[in-house]
């Protein structure tokens, strides 16, 4: 009764709004040295046009969201082999504990979406939403620990010693200007409910006109299709943790290092995983214009005697 007292679902109704959400996000892989936990964040607005016929609803629009992810790093010791400032063979190991590595990005979002109206106002739509990067940055922040060994000189493993380079529990933090992320397309759902604000308008003989304005509140989840790549960053052969091995202490420097650490999807071994963004959350759309145009009435009578119904 409602919806026929408001011709809100009659009919071919041309709608434009904006919407904003927020939404838990992460990166789905199978990398055995990434865990999704702790995620992060992402939150998004734009602008949305929406053709609604009865019952039948077809939306594109376009919109930004920025995404903040972290994730737990598991890196096993990595162990090269040096000369110390006196010329001995030096194995030297550096262990990395609580690595977090941190992703900033900035997508356009294009949606394309087909849906329905059931149950009143209640309402479902999806399709695919296309994901262009516009922008993206890394932090790793870690806790390092350096010890070594000595195979022809000493028994043992040394330890905190600041003259040997060797240190322990500095927490190191690197940052990254560029990310370049792959093309994406995202598996898209939401569902939710109408609220009609207005629905005002003059009737005719001929046709009607309304404008109508209405408010959405709905969940929503978006999966990503493609395989959303990083960029890999050249770093030198057999070393996938630290840039410029050549820095590593040698005879000429032999001390302990600030060291330019990577995001661990864009390690060479990582090529190998899939990695896919997830959001579900809450989205809050706002249509602030619609127009509705329909046929002559059948009910309606002749002119100037149309007919009351409510």
């Amino acid at each position: 009764v409602f919806g026929l007292h408001t011709s809100q679902y009659d009919g071919v109704h041309h709608l434009v709004g904006a919407y904003v959400d927020g939404a838990f996000s992460t990166m789905l892989t199978k990398n055995p040295a990434m865990t999704v936990a702790p995620g992060g964040y992402g939150v998004g607005g734009g602008f949305l046009y929406a053709y609604h016929n009865g019952t039948i609803i077809v939306q594109t629009g376009l919109g930004v969201r920025w995404q903040q992810v972290w994730d737990s790093v598991h890196i096993a010791p990595t162990t090269l082999s040096v000369m110390d400032a006196w010329g001995w063979q030096q194995q030297l190991t550096y262990t990395q504990t609580q690595r977090c590595d941190e992703m900033q990005n900035l997508y356009v979002e294009v949606p394309l979406m087909v849906g329905t109206y059931f149950a009143g106002g209640f309402y479902v739509i999806a399709g695919p939403k296309i994901q262009l990067q516009l922008y993206g940055k890394t932090h790793v922040n870690t806790v390092m620990t350096t010890t070594a060994t000595y195979p022809n000189h000493f028994v043992g493993i040394l330890e905190q010693m600041d003259n040997h380079g060797l240190r322990d529990g500095v927490e190191l933090t690197t940052a990254h200007d560029k990310l370049k992320m792959t093309f994406d397309v995202a598996a898209c759902l939401e569902l939710g409910y109408e609220f009609p604000l207005s629905n005002k308008g003059k009737r005719g003989y001929r046709k009607q006109e309304q404008l109508d304005q209405r408010i959405r509140v709905g969940a929503f989840a978006e999966v990503g299709i493609l395989n959303q790549k990083q960029t890999a960053v050249a770093v030198p052969a057999g070393n996938t943790l630290l840039e410029g091995a050549s820095l590593i202490p040698n005879a000429t420097r032999y001390d302990f290092q600030t060291y330019d650490f990577r995001h661990i999807t864009t390690a060479p071994e990582s090529s190998a995983y899939a990695l896919r963004n997830i959001y579900a959350g809450l989205r809050l759309t706002y249509f602030f214009y619609g127009h509705q145009s329909k046929e002559r009435c059948l009910q309606c009578g002749v002119r100037g005697a149309e007919k009351k119904w409510w």
